[in-house]
């Protein structure tokens, strides 16, 4: 029967409940629909037929039928639900047809072939009937496993306009932001009700831009906890910065400095660590450098060294690169206050140029052309 909700429950028309599931089965026939099989002592509500004509009304219905096909009314579903059941009344059955010998010259399991063989055809003729309604499953393109970057916006939308998204679990909208790793599943629905269903398997890439500072003579040595990355951008909070994986650096005053380091991993997925440092210490102070002549800087194929009023003696010389590596090095000769530095072998770059005497040490960027 029809009856129709509250207003304030949606004002829509209802049907149900449904019973009688058999009525089809009445003349035996596999063709035609249930209302269309009159029968003389119960005849078939109206509105049966009358539903039937309306197009949407069909294309609803061969949407329904379409996708419960995929699923639970498939054919080989339909033979394996009633085998179990047939071998859950086996027994029971022994007892109703001694009892109520209904078979006549059959047997329990030629019926339930003959249930099998029916409803197989049945449904064949309803899938042919229903596909002159001409709906189909969607078709929709979605990856079965993929990577995403932490917090990043997956908008399946692509797919068209024309289709309704429900993320299990997740939004009924197409675009979603994975919070976390695991199996998800995307149902897209057209306007007459067909869906199909997909799944994804999600990673969330989490790139991890912590790092460790260290200061030493002068100078700090940032260490990033992930050595995998394919790109570092550091940034010491006093104007410079750097691109390399492990830098130094030399900073000339005193004061608290954010440091910040930006990481991209193979993914291109990108994250952003600042720690804050307390600098206390500026051994290359004005007052050495002034008594201290290098140049030039840039410089080429050499760079020359003088200190002014000082004895040279046990006095070392080493050029840094940004990892922070001695890539060449030399001795002040006894006696002498000058001291040349052949830079022909090394590339062009920016160093840190480190004079070490023992009660001082003077630390010095150079840049190489």
């Amino acid at each position: 029967y029809l009856y129709k909700e509250k207003d304030t429950d949606g004002g829509k028309l209802k049907s149900g409940p449904a019973w009688d599931y058999d009525r089809a089965m009445d003349n035996g026939t596999t063709t035609g629909w249930v209302w269309e099989l009159t029968h003389p002592y119960w005849p078939f509500p109206f509105w049966w037929s009358r539903l039937w004509s309306d197009v949407t009304y069909r294309k609803e219905l061969a949407c329904r039928w379409t996708n419960l096909r995929q699923e639970i009314l498939k054919t080989d579903s339909f033979i394996v639900y009633i085998d179990s059941m047939a071998s859950y009344l086996n027994e029971a059955q022994e007892r109703n047809f001694t009892v109520w010998n209904v078979l006549g010259n059959s047997s329990y399991a030629t019926e339930i072939d003959s249930l099998k063989s029916f409803l197989t055809r049945r449904n064949n003729w309803m899938d042919v009937t229903l596909a002159g309604q001409n709906v189909s499953i969607p078709q929709f393109y979605l990856p079965t496993d993929s990577v995403f970057c932490e917090g990043s916006l997956y908008d399946a939308g692509f797919n068209g306009n024309q289709f309704s998204y429900n993320w299990q679990p997740g939004p009924d909208t197409a675009a979603i932001i994975f919070p976390q790793d695991g199996i998800y599943s995307l149902r897209v629905t057209d306007g007459y009700g067909c869906s199909n269903q997909k799944e994804i398997d999600v990673r969330i890439a989490q790139p991890n831009a912590n790092f460790t500072s260290i200061q030493n003579s002068g100078y700090w040595t940032f260490t990033p906890l992930d050595l995998n990355s394919v790109s570092y951008e550091w940034i010491f909070g006093d104007g410079d910065s750097a691109s390399v994986m492990i830098p130094s650096h030399a900073y000339s005053a005193m004061g608290t400095y954010v440091v910040s380091l930006t990481v991209i991993d193979s993914f291109g997925c990108e994250k952003t660590f600042l720690d804050t440092i307390q600098v206390n210490t500026v051994e290359n102070s004005d007052i050495t450098l002034l008594e201290t002549l290098i140049a030039p800087n840039p410089f080429g194929n050499k760079i020359e060294i003088e200190l002014k009023g000082k004895s040279a003696e046990n006095t070392n010389v080493n050029l840094l690169n940004e990892l922070g590596q001695t890539v060449l090095s030399g001795r002040f000769e006894r006696g002498a206050n000058t001291f040349n530095l052949a830079t022909e072998a090394i590339p062009a770059g920016i160093y840190l140029l480190r004079i070490d005497s023992g009660e001082n040490v003077i630390l010095k960027k150079m840049v190489k052309l």
